[in-house]
């Protein structure tokens, strides 16, 4: 991806606005505060960069999926802004809105080397439509943008795609390394083993999986993207999560890998709940099988004894998506057994995804595997060669 405009290419940054665009998309405790920072740090290199050479700095990003609803509390980024002002060693400002009269007086006190971070991108309506309206609002205070949200260059929207439409448009450090990093990875096969998917947004994952699944000798689903295979083949799955719009994906993933020789592997059995209160009965049960009422959240013993042997075996491995509801501790065990297994693998080991990363980190085993990506169904799309459409506007 050396055909991307950089850093280097925004000349003197003297005086500069600049806007960038930040994966700071990061797991918030019921207490507000930050539980895994790594996308932070990463973002801060850059961030920094332009600090340090006297521009001004306006930074947004996203938190969750708040679907245009202006007031949300637990998706504002005053917390995310607190853990950035430690990452890059200085305050970063937070304004309370993201095109409003408070982010405007914020941009107006900036000093060079000074930075704020507006608030959550997707508080506004016409993000995710990547509304042109937005996008020139958002560009109005700056000279240049810089795109550093590699886990939402897959997505077409008003802070990732649209403003490059109305500024010269720049790639930052994380997305210059992720680009390059990923992209020697998949030329020397790293999607050509085996490919772990779990979590959810199923939409987003299932287009990249069909075309992982013409090279990867074994496709392994958990969390609720199983949900939607499973579905697709008629399955009883009481009460549990499917997006039912991605049934016909599901069918053309199983359609490619077919054609190809690749091994679909669905869980043979779940760990389900009636319900989330302390009292909730859990139990295993028939992947196929859940009972009515109740809600699968986690592989069952057998299929992450399953999981976990192949991937062990393996010579290359690419994860994206935990196993179930790990932040949960009783659905946590099918995603600690895929850590274990990564860990072990002797092979090249890829590991990408906001809650996957989280609980990789967490279990202090990161540095066990080849390389963590910020990004999720970005590192699957660039690892399948599909476009990645916020990457268009950066090149030179």
């Amino acid at each position: 991806m050396s055909d991307l405009r950089g850093l280097a290419e925004l000349g003197d940054l003297e005086n500069l606005p600049v806007i960038v665009r930040a994966d700071l998309n990061v797991p918030i405790d019921e207490e507000g505060g930050v539980m895994d920072d790594g996308r932070i740090v990463a973002a801060a290199t850059t961030i920094r960069a332009l600090m340090d050479g006297g521009a001004f700095v306006i930074v947004l990003a996203h938190l969750g999926r708040p679907g245009g609803r202006r007031v949300v509390p637990a998706g504002s980024l005053l917390p995310v802004a607190e853990r950035l002002s430690s990452a890059v060693g200085s305050l970063v400002a937070h304004a309370a809105d993201t095109v409003g009269p408070l982010a405007r007086a914020s941009i107006l006190n900036l000093r060079p080397g000074d930075a704020v971070l507006l608030e959550n991108v997707r508080f506004e309506p016409g993000e995710d439509a990547d509304d042109d309206a937005l996008a020139r609002a958002l560009a109005a205070p700056g000279r240049a943008f810089v795109f550093d949200a590699f886990g939402a260059a897959h997505r077409r929207q008003a802070s990732t795609t649209g403003i490059a439409r109305h500024l010269p448009a720049y790639a930052g450090l994380v997305v210059a390394h992720e680009t390059a990093a990923l992209g020697e990875l998949r030329d020397r096969g790293a999607a050509a083993g085996v490919v772990v998917a779990g979590g959810a947004k199923a939409a987003e994952k299932l287009p990249a999986l069909a075309d992982l699944a013409r090279s990867a000798e074994a496709i392994l689903v958990g969390g609720a993207l199983a949900h939607v295979f499973l579905a697709q083949r008629g399955a009883s799955l009481g009460s549990s999560i499917v997006d039912r719009g991605a049934l016909g994906a599901a069918a053309a993933v199983e359609a490619a890998a077919a054609a190809s020789g690749c091994e679909l592997v669905l869980p043979t059995d779940v760990v389900s709940t009636d319900g989330l209160t302390t009292d909730a009965r859990i139990a295993v049960e028939a992947a196929d099988a859940v009972g009515d009422g109740r809600i699968a959240l986690d592989i069952g013993p057998e299929t992450a004894a399953r999981y976990a042997e192949r991937i062990r075996a393996a010579s290359h491995v690419v994860w994206d998506g935990p196993a179930g509801a790990f932040e949960m501790e009783p659905f946590r065990a099918g995603t600690d057994a895929l850590i274990a297994a990564v860990s072990d693998c002797p092979g090249t080991v890829v590991v990408g995804g906001g809650d996957t990363t989280a609980a990789l980190r967490a279990s202090g085993r990161a540095d066990a595997v080849t390389y963590v990506s910020t990004g999720g169904a970005s590192m699957l799309d660039l690892l399948a060669g599909r476009d990645l459409p916020a990457l268009e506007g950066l090149r030179a």
